[in-house]
């Protein structure tokens, strides 16, 4: 199994990789090639992955977090580099208007109609469910939640013409699933990253965490909350964490102190073996 972090907020020391605000990841299990998210170019990807030899006619499946244009930007240019039809995992309301205010009324949601996509090549299975998407790996499927663990929400939708706050409901992740636990792909953690290791342990019935990938939208949180979530995951058996993104400078420095040398940061171009 190679994790291929195709984009980050961070390009690390190698000036060969490009960086932008979004994330994309490489999962190769040895059989199959799944695309998690696209960032927010597809021109950032696709340079980063000529660098690491990936052709994009070897992506077999791409897999949407969630709805915001620095994790699907990237999606029909990388659509329109793969020969044939290519399955797109999402959820049900991948394509509803999602709006920010600031510096005015926006939508920061997917920058794409459906149509647009299919006619490039995408081919979307949008479904909430958990469920296998290639040989020990899965959807979480829309997470369960305890709103004491939930992710800030910041963003809003329209429902009959009205302006209300959206939950980002479809905010999913990745379950890879291992002989002795499982790992964790998450885009933003907009469920709550406490809340998407619940959700995953339930539907694996295996409580092991030996890994948790990607961002998980701390930036902004007060620290003693940051403390108690590092804190809590160290007690629910999560071994190794390898956070970007969206976790935030300040929070890195709470979780290397909780985690010590099993707490990583990501950049573009890290490979985790």
């Amino acid at each position: 199994m190679k994790i291929y972090i195709l984009c980050d907020d961070y390009a690390g020391y190698d000036s060969r990789f490009l960086a932008q605000h979004g994330i994309s990841i490489l999962i190769d299990n040895g059989v199959d090639r799944i695309l998690f998210d696209t960032a927010q170019s597809s021109d950032i990807v696709l340079k980063n992955m000529k660098v690491l030899n990936i052709d994009p006619n070897s992506i077999d499946l791409i897999f949407l977090s969630h709805c915001h244009y620095d994790h699907t930007g990237g999606l029909y240019g990388i659509l329109s580099k793969i020969d044939g039809k290519t399955p797109v995992i999402a959820h049900p309301t991948i394509f509803r208007k999602n709006l920010y205010y600031k510096p005015v009324l926006r939508n920061v949601g997917i920058p794409y109609t459906r149509s647009e996509l299919e006619n490039v090549g995408g081919e979307f299975i949008l479904t909430k469910s958990f469920v296998k998407i290639a040989e020990n790996i899965y959807s979480t499927g829309e997470v369960e939640r305890n709103p004491v663990y939930e992710g800030e929400k910041f963003t809003y939708t329209l429902i009959d013409g009205k302006i209300v706050q959206d939950n980002m409901l479809d905010d999913m992740s990745i379950i890879i699933r291992f002989d002795d636990g499982i790992g964790i792909i998450t885009g933003c953690s907009h469920a709550g990253i406490i809340n998407i290791v619940e959700h995953s342990i339930k539907k694996t019935g295996l409580d092991r965490i030996k890994m948790i990938i990607g961002g998980l939208h701390l930036i902004n949180m007060d620290e003693k909350k940051v403390l108690s979530i590092a804190r809590k995951l160290k007690s629910m058996n999560v071994e190794k964490i390898y956070a970007g993104h969206c976790t935030g400078i300040y929070s890195h420095h709470i979780f290397k102190k909780v985690f010590g040398k099993n707490y990583h940061i990501l950049y573009s171009g890290k490979i985790i073996d």
